[in-house]
């Protein structure tokens, strides 16, 4: 039992004399790991406010071009109105909202503008009000327009120094779900610089156009699909990308019971080949072969007889006259 016992103190004899000569050493450890251990807590906690600061900066930046693009934009953008709009001796419903639309400065030469907008917008007539984002009109006039194109340039004059040239952009760029921005004017004066946000949401559609409104197609305008909100009178309008650049012109929507945000604008580079035609020559020269057609699938029962088309043919076209010279 005296031996035991004696071993026991020497245990302890021996982890007395260890913790004497290594406890300094033991707490500097310690506290170097909670050192550590609270600088690196401090260190993440500082990454991820670093982190989130970042995201509020993109954030407030992704929203401060924006609104510096909506603005700038607005300057650009006029609302046109023709003289049949204005006339009290037609019938309201003769007085279409398509002779209230929008209209995009795309060039200016001094006091000299030349706006773009919609062939449907200006109908027939020479003169065209055009009143700016501050409220001031002029009258301008119809350089040339086609229907084809739906396209139609007006120049007018104005020394207002707030009036701006639009930049242009590159519509063989556009990339499926891009952000962009649409300005015009819904309904009219009342609602005119209105912007919309949203994304192209289709490229290299083929829309079909009835010009005389008897539910048939007359041809097929190549476009891109947009989903921001359009309304009648944001027809000439402009489509901007996240730049602020030009890069469409609003021309059409689909107006059918459940469907929403299916809007077409027509691309800009498009665009520029017609109107640079249209400033010099007033309309767009189209080949002509001699011939007069009509689509297959425009052609009643006894048209179809007339021509003894098979039934099984459901598309193409016939040829309904040849000129002398066709």
């Amino acid at each position: 039992m005296n031996k035991g016992r004696a071993t026991n103190n020497n245990y302890s004899d021996i982890l007395k004399k260890f913790w004497m000569m290594y406890w300094p050493k033991l707490v500097i450890l310690m506290g170097i790991i909670i050192l550590i251990v609270i600088l690196n807590a401090i260190f993440n906690n500082v990454n991820k406010n670093d982190r989130m600061n970042d995201n509020n900066d993109a954030d407030a930046q992704k929203y401060t071009t924006t609104m510096k693009n909506a603005n700038n934009t607005v300057k650009s953008v006029v609302t046109v109105e023709n003289e049949t709009s204005k006339d009290s001796t037609l019938p309201k419903d003769k007085a279409s909202q398509d002779e209230v639309g929008s209209g995009v400065v795309y060039k200016k030469s001094g006091d000299t503008l030349y706006i773009v907008t919609n062939a449907h917008v200006v109908g027939d007539k020479e003169n065209q009000k055009i009143t700016f984002s501050n409220n001031k009109s002029v009258v301008g006039k119809v350089l040339g327009k086609d229907k084809w194109s739906d396209l139609a340039v007006v120049k007018a004059t104005s020394s207002d120094s707030s009036v701006k040239e639009i930049a242009i952009g590159d519509s063989n760029n556009l990339v499926l779900g891009e952000p962009i921005l649409v300005v015009g004017n819904p309904l009219g004066v009342d609602f005119k610089g209105t912007v919309t946000e949203g994304i192209i949401s289709g490229l290299n559609r083929n829309v079909p156009i009835d010009f005389d409104k008897d539910n048939k197609y007359d041809m097929l305008m190549k476009a891109f699909q947009i989903d921001a909100s359009v309304n009648p009178g944001n027809s000439g309008g402009a489509v901007v990308n996240r730049e602020g650049k030009l890069i469409g012109v609003v021309a059409a929507k689909i107006s059918m019971p459940n469907v929403e945000n299916m809007s077409f604008a027509i691309p800009v580079n498009e665009v520029q080949k017609i109107v640079k035609d249209l400033e010099t020559k007033g309309k767009i020269d189209y080949p002509d072969v001699g011939v007069k057609m009509k689509n297959i699938a425009s052609l009643n029962s006894f048209e179809r007889q007339a021509v003894k088309l098979p039934g099984k043919v459901k598309n193409g076209v016939v040829v309904d006259q040849v000129d002398n010279n066709g």
